[in-house]
């Protein structure tokens, strides 16, 4: 388990490290789950299934979990879940406890300890078996198999040492066509901002106008009073004020459009985005470029489809949540749940022409779909409500996803039966 602060680096260690994992020989093959739009037993099922089994495990006959029990114990596998964090009780999209205790008890199945006398790491081929690698903010893990011990370690992520962290301010730099400034400087900004990676991502840009680290801690100093006495490293503030520093070379314009991207859940389809928080096309395409840039939004392309999937890094919504004021979310959030009732609409539509298209955009709009839908619940749009979760449930089904159809119908059922109550009552 690689747990540590948001923005250390922990996906992108994991995923290297599988890819190397796999190219030494240790293991036959690698597979990813992210957990960062919220994933039950059912969605990683599908996923490991699809990757293990074959294309055509929606429609596997027999247990499904016996089924990646018996891929996983035929051919040596790494399994990496990510972003685990979202999906505890405290997360962004926190699973229903017993939800969470069905994925975790599969899991604990699926990788048990090894025994006692072989060691997981080995070159006999005698001695490979399939493990699990988890990334997570949040290591603690409400079940015992994934406490420290024999079937479980954790590791937790620092800040990059010197030697490193000038390593990477210089590919930074060199990426950004912009000198490398004395070591000295350098290495004692790298210092300040604990070596954490992001953080270093985020600021380096800057020298392009400001062309002196020295100034650049002095700004850094202004805006974290006692950051050059290592206070923003002792309490792990060196991203948070990185964010901001970040955020407010954008311009004021920036500042005062970008924390409406708060309201969406991990990401957005950009056509959705601009209707929801209204910025104006021309900003937002100077926005963009800067945003993903300094590795805070993941632009990606889907095949058929004409605009960009948005993906945020994890620890932009949060933050940017605390500089939207309480009566523009509330207008905001009314925009949104319109927008996903009609975005629903359209995508159950758009199934029976291009279902290709159609799925790769449900399956990425889950999350907010889902959101939209207890908004228009809670602003009382009943016939809107009940038509977006017919469009949802459609899906739910396409991609077996039935944990949480049933989930979406006990809350429009909730919504109806309080509705009828009040009726009779008056």
């Amino acid at each position: 388990m690689l747990h540590g602060f948001g923005g250390q680096g922990k996906t992108s260690l994991a995923v290297h490290a599988a890819q190397w994992l796999v190219r030494t020989g240790l293991f036959q093959r690698a597979a990813f789950v992210s957990f960062e739009s919220g994933a039950g037993l059912e969605v990683v099922l599908a996923e490991l299934g699809n990757a293990l089994v074959g294309d055509n495990f929606a429609i596997h006959e027999g247990d499904p979990v016996a089924a990646i029990d018996q891929a996983l114990a035929e051919q040596p596998t790494l399994v990496v879940f990510d972003n685990v964090e979202s999906i505890l009780p405290n997360g962004d999209v926190p699973l229903p406890a017993d939800a969470l205790q069905s994925l975790l008890h599969a899991a604990a199945a699926w990788f048990p300890p090894l025994p006692v006398n072989r060691s997981p790491i080995h070159h006999s081929p005698i001695n490979h078996s399939s493990r699990l690698l988890l990334t997570t903010r949040d290591p603690d893990l409400p079940h015992p198999a994934f406490q420290p011990g024999r079937g479980a370690r954790r590791m937790e992520l620092p800040g990059l040492d010197t030697a490193d962290a000038l390593e990477f301010a210089g590919t930074v730099l060199q990426e950004l066509s912009l000198p490398r400034p004395p070591r000295e400087s350098l290495s004692r900004f790298m210092d300040f901002l604990g070596g954490h990676p992001l953080s270093i991502q985020l600021v380096l840009p800057a020298l392009h106008d400001l062309h002196d680290v020295e100034r650049l801690i002095g700004e850094f100093d202004a805006l974290l009073p006692g950051f050059t006495a290592g206070e923003g490293k002792a309490r792990n503030q060196s991203l948070e004020v990185s964010l901001r520093f970040s955020l407010r070379r954008l311009g004021e314009e920036a500042q005062a459009v970008l924390p409406q991207l708060a309201v969406f859940q991990g990401g957005a389809v950009e056509e959705v985005l601009l209707r929801v928080t209204e910025i104006d096309p021309a900003t937002w395409a100077s926005l963009k470029p800067a945003l993903a840039n300094a590795a805070l939004v993941r632009l990606e392309e889907i095949p058929g489809i004409s605009v960009p999937y948005v993906h945020f890094h994890p620890t932009l919504a949060p933050f940017l949540a605390r500089d939207l004021p309480a009566d523009k979310r509330a207008a905001l959030e009314t925009r949104y749940w319109q927008a996903y009732y009609q975005f629903a609409n359209y995508l159950y539509h758009a199934d029976n022409k291009t279902p290709h298209q159609a799925r790769a955009l449900a399956v990425r709009e889950l999350p907010n779909l889902k959101a939209g839908l207890r908004l228009a619940l809670a602003a009382g749009a009943l016939d809107e409500a009940v038509s977006c979760a017919d469009s949802i449930n459609r899906f739910l089904n396409v991609f077996g996803r039935w944990r949480e159809r049933d989930e979406v119908v006990g809350w429009v059922e909730a919504e109806m039966g309080k509705k009828g109550k009040e009726g009779k009552e008056g």
